[in-house]
């Protein structure tokens, strides 16, 4: 039976797609939402920004040009 809590099934999906390497591919599909969101930040050089749940670091690789004199932490967690 599939767990009726809307997070523990998005997780498990989540989890899923990063032990069969489609952590990658989330890039192109999120970009559309993504880009925007960034601009919409205006982000300086200098600010400090933490990805959470950051998978496969595509966010984080992006920000660290967005924010190049910044302290920048990327922090992965999984749970079972």
């Amino acid at each position: 039976m599939p767990p009726t809590d809307p997070s523990i099934s998005l997780r498990e999906e989540f989890n899923r797609w990063a032990e069969a390497g489609r952590g990658e591919g989330m890039e192109q599909d999120h970009l559309p939402i993504t880009l925007p969101v960034l601009e919409k930040m205006r982000l300086a050089g200098t600010d400090n920004v933490l990805d959470i749940g950051c998978g496969a670091g595509w966010l984080s690789r992006r920000l660290a040009k967005l924010v190049p004199m910044a302290a920048r932490w990327g922090w992965i967690f999984r749970t079972k």
